[in-house]
């Protein structure tokens, strides 16, 4: 009798209480508790350029429910892929034609029968072009790396407190 009772009450208790919390409900109280609303203004500084129409807060609740439109952020990372790709071929499109533009000076000073110094100087000017157009761009790397290193930071110094309740929260106590 009193195993149909506890079980009586067993499947009340979990038909009744599942119905009144809603997932939203528990989600906005979870990430209230954990104060995700810091960590979410700081995610969206460093995301806006390259997903200016996703909402974190709606990508974070579409991955806990298992929602996750995966199509806009491949499109979002090809989209910062295809800007490195085609800044990097512009470099190369300078520097080939600084090396044909150099190439026809040699052949003109070769049918001129001109003296060595002046393909030198050819010679020489072109790798002065070449080297600049390479180390603008490895300046402009250097950039973008210590952007990426102080975002970095940036997102680790929001992360942490997160990280730190969520530890503590799973500690185990050891009974010695």
């Amino acid at each position: 009798m009193i195993k149909r009772i506890l079980v009586i009450f067993i499947l009340i208790y979990l038909i009744i209480i599942p119905s009144s919390y809603s997932t939203d409900e528990i989600i906005s109280s979870q990430m209230e508790a954990l104060n995700l609303s810091s960590f979410m203004t700081e995610g969206k500084k460093y995301t806006e350029d390259v997903f200016p129409d996703m909402d974190l807060n709606e990508l974070l609740n579409s991955a806990i429910r298992g929602n996750i439109d995966n199509k806009s952020i491949f499109k979002g990372i090809l989209s910062v892929f295809g800007n490195e790709i085609a800044s990097s071929i512009s470099l190369l499109g300078s520097i080939l034609i600084i090396i044909v533009i150099h190439s026809l000076l040699k052949s003109f000073s070769e049918n001129l029968n001109n003296n060595k110094g002046v393909g030198q100087i050819a010679y020489y000017i072109e790798y002065i072009l070449i080297v600049t157009l390479v180390m603008a761009n490895f300046s402009s790397i250097i950039a973008m790396i210590k952007e990426a290193i102080s975002n970095l930071v940036g997102f680790v110094n929001c992360l942490i407190p997160i990280l730190l309740a969520l530890m503590s929260a799973t500690r185990k106590r050891c009974i010695c």
